[in-house]
This record gives C-alpha cells, structure tokens and sequence, in this order.
C-alpha cells in the first residue's frame, strides 16, 4: 500500500518546495559539498523549540497565525497545523532532520518530471553508481514488480496533490502492474496522525488480503 507516494511532481508544487528548488539551483552545488544535517541542533534550542511547540498549542492566537503559515508553505494542506505543533514535543526529542542531499534529489525529480534516482553531477560519478552516465528512470523497472500495489491519495494533500499519485498509478499500469487507485479526504499527515475510519477500515481490508 503507497501512501501519497512521491515522485511525481507536475502539479502544484507548494512554496516550500519551490523555496527549495530556487537555493539548490542558487547554492546547491555548494551547499552538497557540505552535506550538514538540518536539524535542531543543542539541547537549549531543543528545548526552546519544544516551548514554542507548547505555546503555540495551547493559545488561539499563536495556534491560528501557525496554522496559516504551514498552509501556505505546504499548498493549502491543513493537516501540518492539526500534527505539527502537537506532536512537535515527541518529534524534536528524536531529532529527525534532513541533508541537503535529499533536497537536491527532489529537486532534480521536479526537473526532470519523473521518477528518477539521484544524479551524483559528472558522467563518471554515475557510471560507479550505476554503471551508466545518467541516472535511471524508477519507472523503467516497475515492470519487475509481482505484487498487487494500491495507490492512496489524499484529496486535501498539498504535498502531493492526488494529480501527481494518480500519474504514478497510470504509469504503474501502463507498466503491466496490478494496482488499484483510492482517494479519500486526507491532508498529507492524516495518513499516519488522525486517520479517518474510512481510510483505516480500507488500510487493514487490503493487509489481510493473501
């Protein structure tokens, strides 16, 4: 089961991914080379942001204005603002972060407008990895799979709007590959924090499926 997978992203790209995609063509050379974690790093600053996740949480006012700024930086998505700042306390204890690698990889996919995997920047580079000069389309290999895949897109997600999930399903089939196509009124995070009943009750009829 793929939930709101990525790869595709023809439509509607949020303006926290086209913030990204602008530095890694200004500074991404650059900024690979370094390859640092972004993250919060310390435990003051932990600890100052697990305040700031409270506050904002608990009061009306910071709650709202906190609420429109992750709209607007995820394309409208509303389920950032119900998760993020209550689940903001558990996430930093665990320090998830991200390299700008991974930011470079998406912004190469929103170039290219497929799947494909991570262009290391010199033929030679890419012939190690994958013994040829550029990097491969994920789609020319689907074929080779011999699983049934159902594909879930969420109607409210403005991370991958249900537009680009869909073009995944078309090419999963155009590849021979059995796969079903749902869509349900789910944000981006609604898939893992606060399913709804509908969207449970079809994830576990598919997980027992033999």
């Amino acid at each position: 089961v793929l939930l709101s997978p990525a790869g595709i992203h023809t439509h509607k790209l949020p303006l926290l991914a086209r913030w990204l995609c602008l530095a890694d063509r200004l500074l991404g050379a650059w900024l690979t080379r370094l390859n640092f974690g972004m993250t919060v790093y310390g435990s003051i600053l932990r600890v100052g942001a697990q305040k700031f996740a409270v506050d904002v949480w608990s009061l009306p006012g910071p709650r709202g204005l906190f609420n429109i700024l992750l709209r607007l930086l995820f394309g409208g998505d509303t389920s950032f603002g119900d998760v993020m700042a209550k689940y903001m306390g558990p996430y930093l204890d665990s320090m998830p972060g991200i390299c700008w690698g991974i930011v470079r990889h998406g912004h190469q996919i929103v170039r290219a407008k497929t799947f494909v995997l991570y262009d290391y920047g010199s033929e030679v580079q890419n012939l190690k990895h994958y013994g040829e000069a550029h990097p491969p389309k994920v789609s020319s290999e689907y074929g080779n799979i011999d699983i049934p895949i159902d594909v879930v897109a969420g109607r409210k997600d403005g991370v991958v709007p249900p537009e680009n999930v869909h073009a995944q399903y078309v090419e999963l089939r155009e590849r021979g590959v059995e796969a079903t196509y749902t869509e349900f009124d789910c944000g981006h995070l609604n898939f893992i924090h606060q399913p709804s009943e509908d969207f449970t009750s079809f994830l576990l009829s598919r997980l027992v499926l033999e």
